[in-house]
């Protein structure tokens, strides 16, 4: 088993448009009950196009954000509290839940 990175690249929303910026970010420590996947494969649909350009007028995105929510890969790292995984799985990865998320009143 590979020793799991301190900093990853990553290409980061940091001001709305379509213009992304190739940026060393941090490797996420997984919580409890979390799992860590090395992502080999994602893409970017036209929800994060919708996003990157802040047409979707009900959410306000937080940046600086990372895009891209659907993607497979290798489950690298998990908190004590999980069971359901193991090291080496692959899983696919589709986030329907975007977190800091605020909706426009």
């Amino acid at each position: 088993m590979e020793t799991i990175p301190k900093k990853q690249k990553a290409q980061v929303i940091t001001e709305y448009g379509l213009n992304l910026k190739f940026q060393d970010i941090d490797v996420p420590i997984p919580k409890s009950d979390e799992v860590l996947v090395h992502i080999l494969y994602s893409g970017v649909c036209h929800t994060d196009i919708d996003f990157m350009k802040n047409s979707l007028s009900q959410y306000q995105m937080p940046l600086p954000m990372v895009a891209g929510h659907e993607g497979a890969g290798i489950v690298v790292s998990m908190g004590n509290d999980v069971k359901s995984f193991k090291i080496g799985d692959k899983v696919g990865v589709k986030v329907n839940v975007l977190f800091n998320l605020k909706v426009n009143e």
